[in-house]
């Protein structure tokens, strides 16, 4: 037995009036933000996050914004997220497959009768995902992050909008500053692109941004399969890691 796991043993088990000399330890074990928590979380309940992870994708699959905003709330009460971006930003790092989301226009929207499902904003441009399901997409070594939405318009299309991202309040939080947008034909071909269009929107809209100029987005739920996510307007966010590639020509952004 590792001796972290003998240590929270021995408090847990230890009788009340010998607790003493270990409260220090029993304080450090049950701090609820550490990553420490998180870790012991996944090792005293090996089952928890899978059967929680499956009912959150059932609840996605139904489209229901009550469903999914519940979905939410029980992922983040199994385990709560660390500050991974301070030291493991890499686990942020790849392609997810968006499996819902519920969109509000400002924070404080009452979602689960206010609330948009499927459907993206991003720092005001909302974009409607019911036709298939988004990939948002992080490059953790070039500090980018990108969604990219398919339409059936025109013979099938994409668009992808894109843009920088820092870590922000917290070490759950990147600040995103979205600063282009790509249009890709049927081949994946990029048509054309159109980076003034967030030029526009910030200095015509600037109480859409967050502080600094930033829309934010904070991990609330984070395993090697599955994020949750919630924005600087409101929004939730319910992803799934994917190995799919890139189709799209160029594929960096």
């Amino acid at each position: 037995m590792a001796p972290r796991q003998l240590a929270l043993l021995v408090v847990l088990a230890a009788p009340a009036g010998g607790l003493n000399m270990l409260d220090g330890v029993k304080k450090l074990l049950l701090k609820r933000d550490s990553a420490f928590l998180y870790q012991e979380k996944a090792l005293f309940m090996p089952g928890a996050n899978a059967r929680t992870e499956a009912a959150a994708k059932t609840a996605c699959t139904s489209g229901d914004r009550a469903a999914i905003l519940r979905a939410v709330d029980d992922l983040e009460a199994v385990c709560v997220a660390d500050d991974f971006l301070d030291n493991e930003a890499e686990r942020l790092d790849g392609r997810w497959l968006l499996l819902a989301t519920v969109a509000g226009r400002k924070p404080g929207d009452d979602l689960e009768n206010m609330g948009r499902a499927n459907a993206v904003n991003a720092s005001g441009l909302v974009l409607d995902t019911s036709e298939k399901l988004p990939i948002q997409a992080f490059d953790v070594a070039r500090s980018r992050v990108a969604n990219e939405i398919g339409f059936d318009a025109f013979g099938g299309c994409t668009v992808r909008v894109s843009g920088a991202f820092r870590r922000g309040a917290n070490g759950r939080r990147a600040d995103v500053l979205f600063d282009n947008l790509e249009v890709f034909g049927s081949s994946d071909k990029r048509l054309f692109s159109a980076g003034w269009v967030f030029s526009l929107i910030n200095a015509v809209k600037p109480d859409l941004r967050g502080e600094g100029g930033e829309a934010w987005l904070e991990t609330t739920y984070l395993s090697p399969t599955m994020r949750c996510g919630r924005g600087n307007k409101g929004s939730v966010f319910v992803l799934e890691k994917t190995d799919e590639p890139c189709a799209l020509d160029p594929a960096a952004f």
